[in-house]
């Protein structure tokens, strides 16, 4: 097996062990603050207007916390609350894929150090 071949397996082999682990946990309810800070999904719909959805993202009494990603995230999956596997199943997709985001990152850094040596 060629060594980009085998780069190759082992981010497959780690993503795919990343998943099973943050799957173990997907069958539990939602914990500490979850409740609170996303119980204003239960007013979004898909017939509300954007500006209901800029609301829950910015300016709820939650958004203390400074986190409009997040919050973006969660108004595009209102449709699912109060159903928290939908959640974990998008936010594990969501850190999978920043995992590989990563690991390409990481991969072009070294690159780019031996190519300069």
């Amino acid at each position: 097996m060629n060594t980009k071949a085998f780069h190759y397996f082992l981010l497959l082999l780690l993503l795919l062990v990343s998943g099973y682990v943050f799957q173990i946990g997907i069958s539990s309810s939602f914990i500490l603050d979850d409740t609170g800070n996303l119980s204003g999904l239960s007013y979004l719909t898909q017939e509300s207007p954007f500006s209901q959805f800029l609301y829950f993202i910015f300016y709820d009494s939650h958004t203390v916390s400074g986190r409009p990603v997040s919050l973006l995230t969660f108004a595009l999956q209102a449709s699912s609350w109060p159903n928290p596997i939908p959640f974990k199943q998008f936010n594990i997709v969501l850190h999978l894929f920043n995992g590989l985001l990563v690991y390409i990152l990481c991969q072009q850094l070294i690159l780019r150090s031996l190519n300069k040596n």
